[in-house]
């Protein structure tokens, strides 16, 4: 008798430890935790990055979809030496009929280069604008966090998994410049948005790496007085955070030399 109880009290006793150690465990702080992980990412100099974008806009009852998948590589960000290439295909399908347009995109001394479409170009850019337009590009992967909500963290294998949510109210503006630079066809100044949902969750290795993000979107949108509305699915991958990246520059044979304000 005296063994059964003394087994049973061992076996609340360690369950009791077990349910603490795992109590303990679970405090580990999400956004703590997200913020080292995006600064971390921020402060290396290499780059790959997959991109899937899914969006459907919806005017009238017509709709249209519209996918955008590509790589992003960048190697010496800190460097004047620093070399970048984008290769990007947006394919948009309405009322059964598709198109396609594949851009590639890099950087190279001083100049940036783009071929769309059979057409060919360079202009001028400083190190410090590219890499603005780099970080845009790349901004729907670091929200501010003061903008989220309702953070969790759950671990998956060797993988920490932050979900959030975020206060719709805050995420406007910083919503419109980011998809402006990622789509490359919006005018900021020409666009409002109303977000009406925004969530999705952080993927963060072993060793402290952002590995990706998913996001899901649903807003209003009035872009040169067309009314309609949207849903985004952005789905993005960090390959091998943290490693070197041997960016392969295409050849720069073939591009006219345009000023930046033709573009734009």
């Amino acid at each position: 008798m005296k063994n059964k109880g003394f087994k049973k009290a061992a076996a609340i006793i360690s369950a009791a430890l077990l349910l603490s150690i795992t109590a303990c465990g679970s405090k580990e702080d999400p956004l703590a935790t997200l913020e080292a992980a995006l600064t971390k990412n921020a402060q290396t100099n290499d780059m790959d990055m997959d991109m899937d974008m899914d969006m459907e806009l919806l005017q009238d009852g017509v709709s249209i979809g519209i996918n955008s998948e590509g790589n992003m590589q960048m190697s010496g960000a800190s460097t004047t030496d620093m070399l970048y290439v984008a290769d990007m295909d947006v394919e948009m399908d309405m009322d059964g009929q598709s198109q396609s347009v594949d851009t590639v995109t890099f950087y190279q001394d001083g100049y940036c280069y783009m071929e769309t479409m059979g057409t060919k170009i360079k202009y001028v850019m400083d190190l410090n604008t590219m890499m603005e337009t780099i970080n845009q590009n790349t901004g729907l992967a670091n929200i501010d966090t003061s903008y989220l909500t309702d953070l969790t963290l759950k671990k998956e294998g060797n993988e920490k998994i932050i979900t959030f949510n975020t206060d719709p109210s805050k995420m406007n503006e910083y919503v419109a410049q980011a998809m402006g630079a990622v789509s490359g066809l919006m005018d900021s100044n020409n666009m409002e948005m109303t977000v009406k949902k925004m969530n999705g969750s952080y993927s963060i290795n072993q060793d402290g790496y952002c590995t990706g993000t998913d996001i899901y979107m649903e807003m209003d949108m009035v872009v040169s007085g067309i009314s309609c509305s949207v849903t985004a699915d952005i789905d993005i991958t960090y390959n091998n955070p943290g490693q070197p990246v041997n960016v392969s520059i295409p050849s720069t044979e073939g591009y006219t030399e345009v000023d930046i304000s033709a573009i734009q």
